[in-house]
């Protein structure tokens, strides 16, 4: 949620802009002054204290003056608005819940068709590993939903697909904003046809990191309208964008981060590529990089003092210096760059969740970096993370590469010594200058969530 508020008085103009993040509770404050490309920032702050916000707007407009004061009678400041996550925590802590269990003992939809049938009103809150989604119910019919990686109803479809993990009910007031409009009984039947596509393409060995080839050399605009018209419903330009991009050298994820959307979306668009006979599709295994590796001693030597030499991956030091250089560039040439900080564990009997070992690390590093781009830069963050530097990628492009980052782990077990380890994972983005015009803010604001 971000809001803008236009304050002080003519001859010169400020903006406040606050972004408050609904899943990890960060109230983020920036204050502008002038007015559309002559603007500039006065500062930043991440904060929840209004008082102290409205302090230093004070300082930067100092014949601004109070109307009312306290001891005139005024109303005192109002406390800040807990976000969602905040709200949560809260009740969890204070307040049992009306409804709770696992879904591997009742799946969503038939926990979703329970609330309806008894009208209930008040918020869902489901977790797996780091992953939490949010929705709220008004008299049995679901009105918003959030996840990570969007709102609304693609998010409630997205939810849908989950078998694993733990949910709580709580009954209180529904007055969210609404981005749920269709009935139930359609998002369900859409949400069971999109689990559907989910295990087909699952059967054919289809994930994000497989390369889609074309079958046919020319296709007119004609047929491929006939061909897909015999498919599951998706959006037609959508399709024909999706098509035009495919190569047989570029993965799905890499195509998604051109032309990015949502699960809910994205699924029915491969479904159909594969089964109405326009793609046949290969895994990262079988198909060949098409640069050749620079085989610069030098280059690999400079690389090498870079990297800790257990893991092969860039240091901790080497992340803060190219988001350094990342930053110039942005301060030059205002071209827009992301992080997406990783905190990876394997779990393991009970669902204890362990940090990965340098070798689980290089293992899962060599994978995860088949997924970049040649221009994105994988770095160690603290003792059990990665970070990734996205040049010239804005925020949506950088949450949607976290969001199938995410998937693509949690698909991707680890064997180590014969035993194989399910991988869990917590992934956050941030971007200058959307999040934020400051690299101490984007490092705060990109923290993942803890296990």
């Amino acid at each position: 949620l971000t809001v803008q508020l236009p304050v002080g008085e003519a001859p010169e103009n400020f903006t406040v802009t606050v972004t408050r993040d609904p899943m990890r509770g960060i109230v983020h404050w920036m204050l502008y002054r002038g007015e559309g490309s002559e603007s500039s920032l006065e500062w930043e702050q991440l904060t929840a204290d209004v008082n102290w916000v409205f302090n230093l707007i004070e300082v930067a407009m100092p014949t601004m003056t109070r109307k009312r004061t306290l001891d005139e009678g005024a109303a005192a400041p109002a406390a800040p608005a807990q976000d969602v996550t905040s709200k949560m925590a809260i009740a969890s802590a204070q307040t049992p819940a009306d409804l709770e269990g696992d879904l591997l003992n009742m799946a969503i939809p038939n926990l979703i068709q329970s609330i309806n049938m008894n009208a209930l009103t008040g918020r869902l809150e489901l977790k797996h590993d780091a992953e939490t989604a949010v929705m709220f119910f008004d008299a049995g019919n679901p009105v918003h939903c959030t996840t990570y990686s969007g709102e609304g109803e693609a998010a409630l479809l997205e939810l849908l697909s989950w078998v694993q993990g733990k949910f709580r009910f709580f009954r209180e007031d529904a007055r969210q904003k609404r981005t749920i409009a269709k009935p139930l009984h359609h998002l369900l039947m859409a949400g069971a046809a999109l689990q559907d596509q989910i295990t087909a393409l699952k059967d054919r060995n289809i994930s994000l990191d497989s390369f889609l080839l074309k079958k046919h050399a020319n296709l007119d605009p004609i047929e491929f309208n006939k061909i897909i018209e015999e498919g599951t419903g998706c959006d037609e330009e959508k399709q024909r964008q999706f098509y035009q991009l495919i190569d047989g050298r570029t993965p799905i994820l890499e195509i998604l981060r051109q032309l990015p959307m949502p699960k809910a979306e994205w699924v029915p668009i491969v479904f159909n590529m594969v089964t109405l006979g326009l793609c046949s599709w290969k895994n990262a295994s079988e198909v060949e990089g098409t640069i050749s590796p620079v085989n610069w001693q030098e280059v690999a030597n400079v690389a090498a003092s870079l990297s800790r030499p257990d893991t092969h991956i860039f240091t901790k030091s080497a992340y803060l210096f190219f988001l350094a250089l990342e930053f110039n560039r942005y301060r030059r040439f205002k071209h827009p760059f992301s992080t997406v900080v990783m905190n990876i564990g394997i779990k393991a009997a009970q669902d204890r969740i362990f940090p990965l070992h340098p070798e689980a690390m290089t293992m899962l590093s060599g994978h995860i970096k088949k997924l970049a781009r040649d221009t994105d830069l994988l770095f160690h963050f603290g003792d059990h993370g990665l970070a990734f530097i996205l040049p010239n990628t804005d925020l949506a492009t950088a949450k949607s590469f976290a969001s199938y980052l995410t998937e693509i782990l949690k698909s991707t077990p680890l064997v180590l010594n014969g035993a194989t380890y399910p991988v869990v994972a917590s992934i956050s983005a941030a971007s200058i200058p959307e999040s934020c015009e400051s690299i101490e803010n984007l490092l705060t604001l990109a923290q993942p969530k803890p296990f």
